[in-house]
């Protein structure tokens, strides 16, 4: 997608820092990325930085980024700029080998809100491997580490569009149904 704006996640590139807040013993860093590239650069740098039991929470609105950031962390995680990334939002669970551990990406916005979560056995996957987290549900906060990164990615209005190929976006044939995911 275009521009955007990630909290919670330091800078790499792309952009500038808009802010440093303390807000109930969380720092947070506001960047503005203005465009494909920078949401990648940033991506890129966390995954680079990110170890076994890490977890990543990516949130946001339908559009604002979420799948552009999740392509370049796995890709950049497993080490295969050319690595095919699926949407887990049917599957909600997708494994990628190939890091220096299994990355586990979910997406959970198919979940009903009270819907158990043990189902997915994230107590056994969260400490094992790096997990990024797409529409984290407020029932996963027991299961969570104390230390995580929460990324929340906001669509700017005056986004630049995606490139045609090669930066991101969807892949083909996987678009996000925005009719679905409001």
């Amino acid at each position: 997608r275009g521009g955007a704006t990630a909290r919670g996640c330091s800078s790499a590139g792309g952009g500038g820092a808009v802010g440093v807040v303390n807000q109930e013993g969380e720092t947070r860093l506001e960047l503005r990325i203005d465009d494909v590239d920078g949401t990648w650069e940033i991506a890129e740098a966390i995954a680079d930085a990110a170890d076994a039991g890490d977890v990543v929470l990516l949130e946001g609105e339908v559009g604002a980024g979420k799948t552009t950031f999740a392509r370049g962390f796995i890709r950049a995680f497993t080490g295969d700029p050319d690595a095919t990334v699926a949407s887990p939002s049917f599957l909600l669970h997708l494994q990628y080998p190939g890091g220096p551990c299994t990355l586990h990406h979910l997406d959970l916005y198919r979940l009903l809100p009270d819907r158990d979560l043990a189902f997915l056995g994230l107590e056994e996957v969260l400490p094992t491997g790096v997990s990024l987290i797409e529409w984290p549900s407020p029932k996963l906060a027991h299961m969570l580490p104390e230390s995580l990164l929460k990324v929340h990615l906001t669509e700017e209005a005056a986004a630049a569009p995606a490139p045609e190929e090669g930066g991101g976006g969807e892949e083909e044939g996987e678009e996000e149904d925005s009719s679905q995911k409001s």
